[in-house]
Order: C-alpha cells, then sequence, then structure tokens
C-alpha cells in the first residue's frame, strides 16, 4: 500500500514539475523588469500558468 501511494505522489510532483516548467520565461523576465519579486512572479505568473495542468491530475485523481 504504501509503495502505490509513494508511485502516485511521485507521479503527481513530477507533472506539477511539469506545468510549472510550462509557463512562459518572458512574462517571469518582464514581472522582474517591473520590480515584482519571486512572489509576486510565482502568484501571478507561474501559479495562474500552470491550472490548466494542475486541473488535468485533479480531473486525473477523481476518475481513478
Amino acid at each position: 500500500m504504501v509503495a502505490g501511494i509513494s508511485v502516485a505522489l511521485f507521479g503527481s510532483i513530477i507533472s506539477f514539475y511539469t506545468g510549472f516548467q510550462q509557463v512562459d520565461s518572458e512574462k517571469i523576465t518582464l514581472i522582474y523588469t517591473l520590480g515584482g519579486t519571486r512572489r509576486d512572479a510565482f502568484l501571478k505568473v507561474v501559479l495562474p500558468g500552470s491550472v490548466p495542468i494542475l486541473l488535468k491530475i485533479a480531473m486525473a485523481k477523481d476518475q481513478q
């Protein structure tokens, strides 16, 4: 049982990472250029940009 949970958790973490990596780097650069912080970049660019991937993961978990 623990192995199954570990595999599922690892798969979710990889999916989250992939979703965060797909965000446009030029938008992040723009936030920094306009004086934004890492927090601003995450909350206003990375997190909203990765919502489709996060929803896909959530929908896949509901179907199991």
